[in-house]
């Protein structure tokens, strides 16, 4: 009989398992050790594959543990791996038991997604965007950090913003300092970013690539005494316009008949 005890682990990371074996044989076991073997091509690796255990009497409980690892593209389920137990019998023969296979629990690799409105920021000018990441996985993350990279005429003074604690199904915001060009077309520009953080054991991850679209507007028109500065050149324009008609006009009057 084996009883198995893991961490709660996810794709990609590594932890520990405790079995508990019990001795269901009439036959007491010397020099025993216990051996943990991947199942075919299941997703648990074992990392430690054997313990030595000693004496294994008949109706005895023993308990080892083992560290283990996860494929990264292991899913959200049950994963096997192998069990057996090797003793020297009362005859002095080296007996290894039948293997029996146990379930190891996993989670698959913990996924972001961006939940905020795409933020504006026109052309020629340097503004804060506030980017909002939702936790789509199963299991707390920590010390998250997420990093931004912009492309084409948009630059990030500040590329990493520090999240903290996120718990499934909550969210964190980023605040992130970008300067667009002036010569930056309108448009709806996609970047990339990416959150690293600690799972519960403190294995140090990454996670896929977290598109982040910005919406770069026209540049704003200049100011004078906060009228823009179009409309004025367009007021200027018109009075010159003005100021040579009545020239003209006074001209006519004025010429000699």
């Amino acid at each position: 009989m084996v009883e198995a005890i893991p961490d709660r682990l996810s794709a990609g990371t590594s932890g520990y398992v405790v079995l508990k074996i019990r001795n269901d044989g009439p036959e007491d076991g010397t020099k025993a050790s216990v051996k943990l073997t991947q199942s075919g091509s299941s997703a648990v690796i074992p990392t430690d594959s054997t313990a030595f255990v000693g004496n294994f009497r008949s109706g005895d409980i023993i308990t080892s543990r083992f560290k283990i690892s996860a494929s990264k593209d292991a899913a959200d389920q049950v994963y096997p791996v192998d069990v057996s137990v090797t003793y020297t019998n009362r005859a002095g023969e080296i007996v290894t038991s039948r293997s029996e296979s146990v379930g190891i629990p996993f989670s698959s690799k913990i996924s972001f997604s961006v939940t905020s409105a795409t933020p504006q920021v026109a052309a020629g000018s340097h503004d804060t965007i506030a980017i909002t990441y939702r936790n789509n996985g199963k299991t707390t993350v920590h010390e998250t950090q997420s990093r931004i990279t912009p492309h084409g005429g948009v630059t990030a003074e500040g590329t990493v913003a520090y999240l903290g604690e996120i718990r499934p199904g909550e969210t964190a915001t980023a605040l992130y300092e970008v300067a667009v060009s002036g010569e930056t077309a309108p448009g709806t520009y996609t970047f990339d970013s990416k959150l690293r953080f600690r799972d519960a054991l403190g294995n140090s991850q990454e996670s896929d690539t977290v598109p982040v679209t910005v919406q770069v507007l026209p540049a704003k028109a200049g100011t004078i005494a906060g009228i823009p500065t179009t409309i004025l050149v367009a007021g200027l324009i018109l009075v010159v316009l003005a100021a040579g008609i009545g020239y003209m006009a006074y001209l006519r009057k004025t010429k000699p008949q």
